[in-house]
């Protein structure tokens, strides 16, 4: 059930005393109890768990005893450890998380092409650039797609479908797919389908989830936060020349975390978090006994909808057609051992099919990096650390020494849900999802030994590779003692190789033999300056790395590109480097998808930001550098921007703008100046205006604030600030037939590749 909580009958500890449950309290069952005492028994506080495996639990009634058991030993006078008495949770709109990957296990010495993708299901014949993948044959979500006839780009919670031919742009068709509950992240698009993921807010839900929290933070009783986040997917048909249609929408209890798309079989993982549970908190010593056993009693209380996220599929129009809880209590594995009170669920769709419930599995563990297989799936879950035990020095030490990544395998084959086959562990903590890579059967794992919080003196970085046994992901061989002292700032395998950065004062270039599973090596380093933070096989033994130069004492400098030579894996050579003839940096670092390399006309192509180190003057670049990289050398061919010249179209808008005469003196609309706009839209038009940001008003606070206007139910308030003339990031690139296309937040533009002079600009 979904509790709510009122104000005025929220439970107070006052003076060390602690009110009781107008209702009799709770009694654990004899199973639940000897549970809850062993538990106890071993120490729930001073025991970090460094390694688990899954198994099922069962039905309903068995699952909730298992949960209720394990909250209940470790709930406190202030709740549960490192989670507080929340009662809401912050409604987080952007997805956390590293970005998942994939791994088609054919041998490669190139990273998946980003090019070549002409033919697509329903797209042109004309070559494409596609999305930066991790591997070939697995696709990832994005802001932006193409099939070489039309550009899908997300922009300001709108998804639009531009038309291309050549250098040209034709039709703009766009609608709106979030709102003020939800934010859009990221699209995969099947033909003439369209899945829109993202993290939004569900008004209707039981509350935000009692979310971690930083170790000795008090909570206390206040006013309810009403809602929580919701992990979302929308279908929208792309078809025909109008406006695209947008069909039915499924809402999760938790947070977005990634998609993958094999064929038409998509993935898509959410991270929850328990519901908000009415614990109360002593305000003096005395009262912490009688708190402990008030929130003893309201964790044996609570039901299995308190501690698994549930779901609401809704139609076009917004009707609810279908919810309950996300997963059958039979295909929910739990640890082992305890790792946290978090979910993780493996949702799987059909995109050529209309959206469904996902027919999830559910794990009792969090997960922070995922990576997919054409036939595995893997969850990355770290240690998990009660905070009561950070006050302690020696159990610091002993996190250091012993701190451990679970890995998770699922196989997934086709549209079939995933179905959980085993676990290992590693030592240390993953960088991103480029540290999984899965090859002939083999899953290989880089990791940096310690917490991820600090680097020791001590640590060094490794390669783990891991096997299938039974439930056991079993260890096969490891390779350590690179990077001491530091820790991995890129990975990157590719076939029976990888290729590893560590950095701390200069960049170590590690090549590894992966050959033999049993016996890794690592066969060459190159010591240079800077590092790369993300590193792209270009095939004829060639590797570019992008990342920061820096000077010998470890201070970074501008934006650098290098190409590594690793014919010979045991004397990798630095061929050629670029740098930022000012401090700048590029987006690549942390997001792959900004990368673009056209082997036709070995062209590269990297976001830049570029100013004086900390000033910004007219100066600066915000663009994107466009190099052409041989052996011998890497060139500057250009650079492309955005600029701040106004759109021609400036401030159009399919709403209604709302004059001074409309806005109440009190509304918070009065107060706007330097250009901005109040605009008033109907539940069908697109909203927002070209050349402004824009962002809704709730309802009812505007009609409570106006006396000449009374905004309809189904309507809406934007409030509008001019972003056209502010420095305009390009966050994209990509390539159709002989054409250079850009994206930044507020303009898609296209330029030759052979001049790099403009031919279209498109105003979103």
């Amino acid at each position: 059930m979904r509790k709510t909580i009122a104000v005025a009958a929220a439970l107070s500890i006052t003076l060390g005393a602690c009110s009781s449950h107008s209702s009799p309290k709770p009694e654990a069952s004899p199973d639940v109890s000897a549970r809850i005492d062993r538990i106890r028994s071993q120490g729930v506080n001073g025991t970090t768990v460094f390694a688990s495996f899954l198994k099922p639990v069962g039905d309903c009634d068995a699952l909730l005893a298992h949960i209720h058991a394990e909250a209940a030993a470790r709930v406190g006078p202030y709740g549960l450890p490192g989670y507080g008495n929340r009662f809401g949770g912050d409604a987080t709109f952007a997805a956390t998380g590293t970005r998942a990957a994939a791994s088609t296990g054919a041998t490669s010495t190139a990273a998946a092409p980003a090019g070549r993708e002409g033919n697509a299901d329903g797209g042109s014949s004309t070559p494409f650039s596609g999305t930066n993948n991790q591997e070939d044959g697995v696709d990832e979500p994005d802001i932006v797609k193409t099939d070489g006839r039309r550009i899908v780009t997300l922009t300001r919670n709108r998804l639009n479908v531009v038309e291309v031919n050549g250098g040209t742009s034709g039709t703009v068709r766009t609608v709106a797919v979030g709102d003020d509950t939800f934010t859009p992240s990221e699209v995969l698009i099947l033909g003439d389908r369209a899945l829109i993921f993202g993290t939004g807010y569900d008004p209707n839900s039981g509350g935000g989830g009692i979310s971690p929290m930083p170790a000795g933070r008090v909570g206390s009783v206040g006013m309810p936060y009403y809602g929580g986040n919701a992990a979302t997917v929308t279908e929208v048909n792309l078809s025909g020349t109008g406006t695209p249609q947008v069909g039915s929408t499924l809402r999760v209890d938790g947070a977005y975390l990634t998609g993958r798309m094999v064929d038409s079989a998509v993935r898509m993982v959410v991270r929850s978090e328990p519901r908000d549970l009415e614990f109360v908190t002593p305000q003096n010593k005395s009262g912490e006994d009688r708190a402990r056993k008030s929130n003893e009693a309201v964790v044996l209380d609570s039901t299995i909808d308190d501690w698994l996220p549930s779901y609401t599929l809704l139609d076009a129009k917004g009707t609810k057609v279908a919810s309950g809880l996300l997963t059958d209590c039979a295909r929910v594995d739990a640890p082992t051992e305890f790792a946290g009170f978090g979910s993780l669920s493996v949702l799987t769709f059909d995109a050529s099919k209309p959206l469904t419930d996902g027919d999830a599995v559910t794990i009792l563990a969090g997960g922070q990096t995922v990576y997919a297989s054409d036939a595995n799936l893997y969850v990355a879950t770290e240690t998990w650390i009660d905070p009561e035990q950070q006050s302690t020095t020696t159990r610091l030490a002993d996190w250091e020494r012993n701190f451990s990544t679970s890995v998770h395998q699922f196989s997934i084959d086709g549209t079939k849900p995933a179905t959980y086959l085993a676990s290992g562990t590693v030592p240390g903590h993953l960088l991103n999802q480029f540290s999984l890579s899965e090859y002939d059967g083999v899953l290989r794992v880089a990791s940096t030994k310690g917490t991820p919080w600090n680097t020791q003196e001590k640590s060094e970085s490794v390669i783990t590779t891991l096997k299938r046994s039974g439930v056991a992901l079993a260890q096969v061989g490891r390779v350590g003692d690179m990077g001491r002292g530091e820790r991995i700032y890129s990975v990157r395998f590719a076939g029976d190789v990888a290729y590893l950065v560590t950095f701390r004062q200069t960049d170590p270039f590690y090549t590894v033999d992966l050959r033999d599973p049993a016996a890794p090596k690592v066969l060459g380093e190159l010591k240079i300056t800077g590092y790369s933070g993300y590193l792209h096989p270009i095939g004829d033994h060639l590797v570019i790395g992008v990342g920061q130069e820096a000077s010998t004492q470890g201070r970074v400098q501008g934006a650098k590109v290098s190409l590594f030579d690793v014919s010979d894996l045991a004397q990798p050579k630095e061929l050629a480097k670029w740098t930022s003839s000012s401090f700048g940096q590029t987006g690549v670092e942390w997001d792959h998808h900004a990368f673009l390399y056209w082997p036709d006309t070995k062209t590269l192509v990297l976001p830049l930001m570029e100013y004086d180190r900390g000033v910004v003057t007219n100066q600066s670049f915000y663009g994107a550098i466009v190099l052409r990289v041989d052996r011998s050398r890497i060139t500057e061919v250009g650079r492309v921007s955005h600029g701040t010249e106004a759109p021609a179209n400036l401030g159009q808008t399919d709403c209604r703008k709302l004059t001074a005469e409309e806005i109440s003196k009190s509304s918070e609309a009065n107060y706007l100046g330097g250009g901005q706009v109040a605009l008033l839209c109907a539940r069908d038009q697109v909203g927002g205006a070209i050349g402004y940001e824009c962002y809704r008003m709730p309802n009812a606070q505007f009609n409570a604030n106006s006396s000449t206007l009374t905004v309809p139910k189904d309507g809406r308030i934007e409030f509008c600030t001019p972003t056209w003339n502010q420095p305009n990031p390009i966050q994209r690139s990509l390539v159709i037939g002989n054409t250079l296309w850009t994206l930044s937040q507020q303009r898609l533009q296209a330029n030759t590749l052979a001049t790099l002079a403009r031919t279209a600009r498109v105003d979103l």
